[in-house]
């Protein structure tokens, strides 16, 4: 915060306003003192971060993606329960959920050219971009290698575009035992697209968020527990509660914060 001080203390004493009396020496320490009050002042006017510099940057988190980011009427999604995680706020984040139920790879490409002319326009200073898809895309017959390029020249485009892009590994699921739908891919085939992710990320985006390396949500059987995945393929609350860790945990990483310790509690205020 910049700090202003106006000061009409003088930089030396003038000869006539020295005391005759006591002579040169007042004069000579009353330079010195005005001195160090002036850099008492420089100190307080430079060293000091300057509000301009100083403040949090205005910060917007986008999620694309499916279902499984995507708002349900009963249960609370991760981008909503980030949302409200006090360290979001104290850095800056505001959410923004455009994951829609059906999505695949193609329908993400075509919303992006509309979500950037918005976004010139927002004010924010850092557009940051989670990418969660796969299984929709793979769900739509589209093998391993084709869904794994396609997503990553989006992420290119996205970085490209100003973004920085966190990318998810995808989860299990079973459209099977609810919705009596095929699935469209195997568990082996989400392991073998996860595991190039793992692998590449660092090609072409800003961070890995392994939602697929976390077993209650990627283990083979995970879509047989219905504490976490309701239907076998959409998360209940707590299985958000693990996706929103995933994503807050690879945020913290990136985001470098520095508070006051409070007095007494210790700590060194570094994140």
């Amino acid at each position: 915060m910049q700090v202003l001080i106006r000061h009409s203390i003088p930089l030396a004493p003038s000869i006539n306003t020295c005391p005759r009396k006591w002579g040169w020496v007042f004069c000579f320490s009353g330079l010195i003192r005005s001195l160090i009050i002036a850099l008492v002042i420089l100190a307080a006017t430079t060293l000091q971060p300057t509000r301009a510099h100083d403040r949090i940057p205005r910060r917007l988190l986008i999620v694309e993606g499916n279902s499984i980011s995507a708002p349900w009427p009963n249960y609370t999604t991760w981008p909503d329960q980030i949302r409200e995680v006090p360290w979001m706020r104290l850095n800056g984040f505001d959410v923004l959920n455009l994951a829609v139920s059906g999505s695949g790879i193609d329908a993400m490409t075509a919303r992006a050219g509309a979500v950037d002319a918005h976004l010139k326009l927002s004010g924010y200073d850092e557009f940051w971009l989670v990418v969660w898809e796969y299984t929709n895309t793979m769900t739509d017959g589209r093998g391993v290698q084709t869904t794994y390029d396609q997503h990553r020249a989006y992420v290119e485009a996205r970085r490209a575009a100003g973004f920085r892009v966190l990318i998810g590994t995808g989860i299990s699921r079973d459209q099977m035992a609810v919705y009596h739908q095929p699935t469209g891919f195997t568990w082996d085939d989400m392991q073998a697209i996860n595991q190039m992710t793992r692998e590449t990320w660092p090609q072409f985006a800003d961070g890995l968020i392994d939602f697929g390396a976390i077993p209650a949500l990627g283990s083979r059987d995970a879509p047989a527990n219905r504490a976490m995945l309701w239907d076998a393929v959409h998360p209940t609350d707590a299985a958000s509660a693990l996706m929103r860790d995933a994503v807050l945990a690879v945020l913290q990483g990136q985001i470098y914060t520095y508070y006051a310790p409070i007095a007494g509690q210790g700590g060194t205020g570094i994140n």
